[in-house]
């Protein structure tokens, strides 16, 4: 332990304490390294060796302290929480310094405080850098919102990253022109989550990012965010206008959790040929909902959600393009989780 020059007032001998860094190790008290330093020090007395101080004083900043250490804690953010009370001078007294950013140097002053309130000089410098945390460089592609009309929930689907960074998806929600809060944090192997919480004739907002997350905030390792999408429930929406005659195709229900069924309305005076593929968003075929020759008049099919390959078919949105005779038909379809 090393003497100080002690400010005027202070008694003789009183001493600066000794700071150095450590990572906690024992569980429960693990300390998130992305925004947390563990330091430990050896306490001093209230007069030299002999005695307990009452109280310590620690600062930190994220600039180095130079030559002028009372200029630089004068300037530090003082800790005002967490500090221990002084145990017996020589034994080792620790505390957590929590709130830092990642990624980021700081550097740590201690000051013992005696029961006059006179503080001592300063301890040496610890310095620390907390763990940095790599973020995903992407936001969500294709993030979009479909109202259920049923439930009334709202289905948020995107597509799957191909980033190998991202544990995880982050989607926030606002309501009407408040501010974004964590709605849902999900696996990054999801493409859809459905938000149960919503209420009738409501404006929502939604945003997404990847997160790779770097400790306890939820917030850090998150990549660039969506583009905002809102959407209003429960029949906010004006209906929308009433078709003079029956669509050439129709897909119902939509959005749907289940089968979807394909109405065609085959029109003119014979048989037309009659071909209705299912895309995905980025253009992919997906299934064949109808392929054959019909003869005029209303034709109903069922499309199980089944890719070509017999597999079942995820949520989100598709669209389903094609020709009925030589009239180019679009329908967009929306699955359910």
């Amino acid at each position: 332990m090393m003497r100080c020059a002690c400010r005027s007032g202070l008694r003789s001998g009183f001493l600066a304490a000794l700071l150095g860094v450590l990572w906690w190790s024992s569980a429960p008290a693990q300390p998130d390294p992305y925004s947390t330093v563990g330091l430990h020090w050896t306490a001093t007395g209230d007069d030299g060796y002999v005695g307990t101080a009452s109280s310590y004083h620690l600062r930190y900043s994220t600039n180095s302290v130079g030559s002028d250490t009372t200029g630089w804690w004068n300037n530090a953010t003082p800790v005002s929480s967490g500090l221990p009370t002084p145990s017996p001078s020589g034994s080792q007294d620790s505390a957590r310094v929590v709130g830092l950013q990642e990624g980021t140097t700081y550097y740590f002053v201690v000051r013992a405080v005696d029961d006059g309130l006179n503080e001592s000089g300063f301890s040496n410098v610890a310095v620390k850098a907390t763990a940095s945390c790599a973020t995903p460089s992407n936001a969500p592609q294709q993030f979009q919102a479909a109202e259920d009309s049923t439930s009334g929930n709202v289905a948020l689907t995107w597509v799957a990253t191909t980033d190998p960074l991202p544990t995880q998806i982050h989607v926030y929600r606002a309501v009407g022109s408040g501010g974004m809060t964590l709605l849902a944090s999900l696996a990054a192997s999801g493409t859809s989550y459905e938000d149960q919480t919503t209420n009738p004739n409501t404006t929502y907002r939604y945003r997404a990012a990847w997160a790779a997350p770097c400790g306890s905030n939820p917030a850090t390792g998150e990549g660039p965010m969506t583009s905002e999408i809102t959407i209003r429930t429960g029949g906010g929406n004006p209906p929308p206008p009433q078709p003079t005659e029956e669509p050439l195709v129709h897909a119902f229900p939509n959005p749907s959790r289940g089968p979807v069924q394909v109405r065609l309305n085959v029109t003119g005076t014979g048989d037309q040929a009659v071909l209705l593929r299912v895309y995905d968003l980025s253009g992919h075929w997906i299934a064949t909902a109808v392929d054959g020759t019909y003869p005029p008049g209303m034709h109903q099919f069922t499309w199980p959600c089944m890719s070509r390959d017999g597999a079942r078919v995820a949520p989100g949105f598709y669209e389903l393009l094609g020709t009925i005779g030589s009239d180019k038909v679009r329908e967009q379809i929306v699955l359910l989780p």
